[in-house]
C-alpha cells in the first residue's frame, strides 16, 4: 500500500467528500461527473475493471461515515479506520444525527450495488453526491 498511490488516492477521495457540504449544487454536479469520468478514464474497457474503479471512492467514503458513527456513539478511537483524520471527524460529528449518518452510509452502499448491476455511473455519482449534500445540510434535531 505504501509503495503505491493508495494512500494519496484515499486522501483525495476524502478531501472531495469534505467539500460536499459547502459547495454549490452546480459545482457538486461537476464534481460528480468528474469523479465518474476519472474512474472511467482510469479503468480499462472491461466492465469488471471499471466497476472496481468506481467502487474505490465509494468504499473510502463508507469508511468515513462508519468512523463518524463510531465517534458519534462515543466509540473507541482505536476503532477508527481514518484515524489520521480524527480531528476532522470530531469536528464534523456535531453536524450529523445518527439517523443521517446511517442514511449516508446506506446511500453509498446502494450506489455500490447499483454499479454492480451495470447502472449509469454518471447518474449514480450525481444522485449519491446530491443525497450526501442534502443529508449534510440537515441540522441534527436529536442533539438539540
Amino acid at each position: 500500500m505504501s509503495e503505491g498511490d493508495c494512500l494519496e488516492k484515499r486522501r483525495d477521495y476524502l478531501f472531495k467528500l469534505l467539500q460536499i457540504p459547502n459547495i454549490s449544487y452546480e459545482k457538486l454536479l461537476e464534481m460528480a461527473l468528474e469523479c465518474a469520468e476519472e474512474q472511467k478514464t482510469r479503468s480499462a474497457d472491461e466492465f469488471s475493471i471499471k466497476e472496481r474503479g468506481m467502487m474505490d471512492p465509494l468504499s473510502v467514503w463508507k469508511t468515513w461515515y462508519r468512523d463518524l458513527i463510531v465517534i458519534k456513539m462515543d466509540g473507541l478511537k482505536d476503532l477508527l479506520i481514518n484515524s489520521d483524520f480524527s480531528h476532522k471527524l470530531q469536528d464534523m460529528r456535531k453536524n450529523y444525527s445518527i439517523k443521517n449518518l446511517i442514511e449516508s452510509f446506506m446511500i453509498l452502499d446502494r450506489a455500490q450495488r447499483d454499479l454492480q448491476r451495470a447502472r449509469n455511473s454518471d447518474l449514480i455519482m450525481e444522485n449519491t453526491l446530491m443525497s450526501l449534500k442534502r443529508l449534510s445540510n440537515q441540522k441534527s434535531l436529536e442533539d438539540e
